[in-house]
Parts: C-alpha cells; structure tokens; sequence
C-alpha cells in the first residue's frame, strides 16, 4: 500500500460520519478499507436529491376520452 492510502485510511477514520451515494458503494468502502470495517465505520448512504423542476412537463393520460 502506499503511503497516501494509508493517510486516506487515517483521516477517513477522523471523521465524525462517512457519507457516500449507495449501497454498492458501501459495499466498495468496506471492502476497500477493511480496517474501518472492522472498528465499525460504517458508512452512511446518502441518495442525491433529484431537482425535478429542470426537466419540462411532458404529461400524458393513460386514459382515453372518446
């Protein structure tokens, strides 16, 4: 390992919550840094917000009126 990895795993463990946007990318973490793992940092997922007012109105009826 080298020695930035190393220093990523020591302030990863300093902080107070570990966020991240997935459950595949929990799995990733804990796989990635196993010693975290094992003293229980866990991470937290936290799924993105979507801004749905960017997107136009398109609005179709499954109904037909006839």
């Amino acid at each position: 390992m080298t020695r930035n990895f190393h220093a990523c795993i020591l302030f990863t463990g300093m902080a107070d919550c570990v966020l991240v946007n997935s459950k595949f990318t929990a799995s990733t973490f804990a796989s990635t840094f196993t010693t975290l793992h094992a003293k229980g940092i866990k991470p937290e997922v936290l799924y993105p917000a979507v801004n749905i007012g960017q997107f136009p109105v398109n609005v179709q009826s499954s109904t037909s009126e006839e």
